[in-house]
């Protein structure tokens, strides 16, 4: 019993001493339009370079930005970060039509299948609550891109939105 309270108290000493440190990169999910998972990597001061793997419409897209970040809300808390930047992306998208088919007198519909790259650019705005006490972070995550060809040969999507949470380590 004592070497099991022993072994608890060590660890959670470990973990503090752990997570005392200023973090450099974080690892995450992001849900949404497009979800994926995320890594933020801190690469200057308040600069930091993030890549984003999602999925959406059928299809996979590999994101990356550029991205400066600065503390705001100081007057409420020092855990809140703003981020924003510029990036783009690369993937592809899938989607199905269907097409009404008439043969000796019965309708019935026929599906096909149809595949596009997409090549596009990104923002991003990021409000993130960091919580110092344990290596985590939530954010609210506001990404607004265009594209082309994809299943319209011009897409543009202004209310891409999602809620993440990282890792910070």
């Amino acid at each position: 019993m004592k070497l099991k309270l022993l072994i608890l108290f060590a660890s959670l000493l470990f973990c503090n001493l752990l997570f005392a440190q200023d973090s450099k990169s974080s690892a995450g999910i992001r849900g949404g339009y497009s979800f994926g998972f995320t890594y933020t990597l801190i690469t200057d001061n308040n600069k930091e370079a993030e890549a984003l793997l999602s999925f959406r419409d059928g299809g996979m897209q590999c994101h990356v930005f550029s991205k400066r970040f600065k503390p705001v809300l100081l007057e409420y808390s020092d855990h809140f970060f703003l981020h924003y930047g510029i990036g783009g992306h690369l993937g592809y998208t899938r989607w199905e039509k269907g097409f009404k088919v008439s043969q000796s007198g019965y309708d019935h519909y026929e599906f096909r299948n149809y595949f596009s790259p997409v090549l596009g650019a990104d923002f991003t705005a990021t409000l993130e609550y960091r919580f110092y006490r344990i290596p985590f972070s939530i954010a609210i995550d506001y990404k607004p891109f265009f594209e082309f060809p994809g299943r319209h040969f011009f897409r543009l999507n202004l209310w891409d939105t999602a809620l993440c949470f990282k890792y910070n380590f």
